[in-house]
C-alpha cells in the first residue's frame, strides 16, 4: 500500500501498478484492506484495476457479519447479528477499536446486546464493554446477566458507560438508534443466540435492518 492506494508489484524490476484506492473499499476494518490485498495478489493474472474497483464499489460484505447497514446523519449502523457468543462480541469491539484508530479517533459505540444465554461467562465481555462502549442497550433473556457482569467489573464507571435495559427487542433496537447523534456508531453484537425472540440470527439481523431503515427514512 502506498499513500492510501493498494499497488501490485510484479518484481523488483517493474514499477508497482496502482490497483485500488483504500477509500473505495466499502467494507469496514483494516483486515478487509488486507483481504483485498490478498485477493488481488491471488488473481493478478486475470483481473484489471477496473475489475477490482467495480467489486470494491458494489460489495458491502456478507450480511450480519460486521455489516455496514447504513450511514445517515453522521451515524453509522453496523449489523453483527451473527455474534452469538461473548467471544464474537469481543472481536467486534476490537474491530471497532481498529476502525477508530484508522479514523484518528471518534466516539465509542452504542452496543445492543442480549438474547438467549449459552451458559458462558460474560465477565471478560463486561470489562471490555466498560472500556470499549459509551452506552449499552440490553435486551432479551440474558439482559440481566450481562448487566450484572458489567456492573461487577472493577472497570465499571456509571458516569462513563450508560446502561439501558429494555426487554423487548424491537423497542431496544429503536431506543439504541434514537440515542445516536452525529459521530456515533450503533453496533448490534448480541453475544447471545437469537432463539429467545427469533428463529435464527439472520432474522434478528433483518429486524435490525428494518429498524435502521425506519429511522433513517424519517
Amino acid at each position: 500500500e502506498r499513500d492510501g492506494v493498494i499497488c501490485l508489484s510484479r518484481g523488483r524490476s517493474t514499477e508497482p501498478t496502482p490497483m485500488l484506492a483504500v477509500s473505495e473499499i466499502r467494507l469496514l476494518g483494516r483486515h478487509n484492506v488486507e483481504n483485498y490485498m490478498a485477493a488481488i495478489a491471488a488473481t493478478a493474472d486475470w483481473i484489471t484495476a477496473e475489475d477490482v474497483l467495480a467489486v470494491a464499489r458494489s460489495f458491502t460484505g456478507v450480511p450480519h457479519r460486521f455489516e455496514l447497514v447504513a450511514q445517515r446523519g453522521g451515524v453509522r449502523y453496523i449489523n453483527g447479528s451473527i455474534d452469538s457468543t461473548p467471544t464474537r462480541t469481543l472481536a467486534a469491539l476490537a474491530a471497532m477499536r481498529e476502525l477508530r484508530r484508522q479514523e484518528g479517533g471518534g466516539r465509542l459505540p452504542i452496543v445492543i446486546l442480549g438474547g438467549r444465554d449459552k451458559n458462558t461467562s460474560f465477565e471478560e465481555l463486561g470489562a471490555a464493554l466498560c472500556r470499549e462502549a459509551r452506552a449499552v442497550v440490553l435486551t432479551g433473556e440474558a439482559r440481566d446477566i450481562i448487566r450484572r457482569a458489567i456492573m461487577q467489573s472493577p472497570e465499571y464507571d456509571p458516569d462513563e458507560l450508560s446502561i439501558l435495559v429494555i426487554p423487548d427487542w424491537q423497542e431496544a433496537m429503536r431506543s439504541a438508534c434514537a440515542m445516536a447523534t452525529e459521530g456515533d456508531t450503533v453496533l448490534l453484537s448480541p453475544a447471545c443466540t437469537s432463539f429467545d425472540a427469533f428463529r435464527n440470527f439472520e432474522e434478528r439481523g433483518e429486524a435490525f435492518r428494518a429498524v435502521v431503515r425506519e429511522g433513517t427514512q424519517k
